[in-house]
């Protein structure tokens, strides 16, 4: 019996030190290997490694996401848009425009002073869907900003024309929002 408490006091003292051993290395404020416990301290019967992996807030400031802004304006070219009206053809990409400043907000991130026009010309299928989308005009000078948003335009769809195929070219103006 006096065996079994030297052992079991014996236990409490290693894990008081190797607890008091992580708070001193720094193991305080987001240690992956410190149990569920309220002050760093594993929780009973859990040990060094416990289940729960919790993040502490150290209140520092998170890095803010560079935002950009997207003036649309109405097609510069229509072919075929007797059967699909350009107000509706707007109507869709207004709805959509969200995808494309997320194309320009990631690159926007590596290059702070990002600005510039992109043209994309797109052909509408009778179903409505999108058939192809390429960029005709590029003066931003980041390709990928161009083959993002004609990415994100050939998952469209628009309103389905009567007439058959609906050619547009559609110029998206991008600057740094201030």
């Amino acid at each position: 019996m006096i065996k079994d408490k030297l052992i079991r006091h014996l236990y409490a003292i290693f894990l008081l030190g190797a607890c008091a051993l992580l708070v001193a290395c720094g193991a305080s404020e987001t240690s992956p290997d410190v149990g569920e416990g309220t002050s760093g301290t594993p929780s009973a019967g859990e040990g060094i490694k416990g289940k729960g992996r919790k993040r502490v807030r150290t209140g520092g400031k998170r890095e803010r996401s560079p935002k950009g802004s997207l003036k649309l304006s109405k097609p510069s070219e229509a072919i075929g848009t007797e059967a699909l009206s350009s107000d509706r053809i707007q109507r869709t990409v207004r709805r959509r425009q969200g995808a494309l400043k997320s194309c320009y907000e990631s690159e926007l991130k590596k290059d702070p002073s990002l600005s510039g026009t992109i043209k994309v010309r797109w052909t509408i299928q009778p179903s409505g869907r999108v058939s192809s989308a390429q960029v005709i005009q590029n003066t931003m000078g980041s390709s990928s900003v161009g083959r993002c948003i004609a990415s994100q335009i050939k998952r469209w769809r628009f309103d389905k024309p009567s007439g058959g195929d609906v050619t547009i070219a559609y110029p998206f103006y991008f600057k740094p929002s201030s």
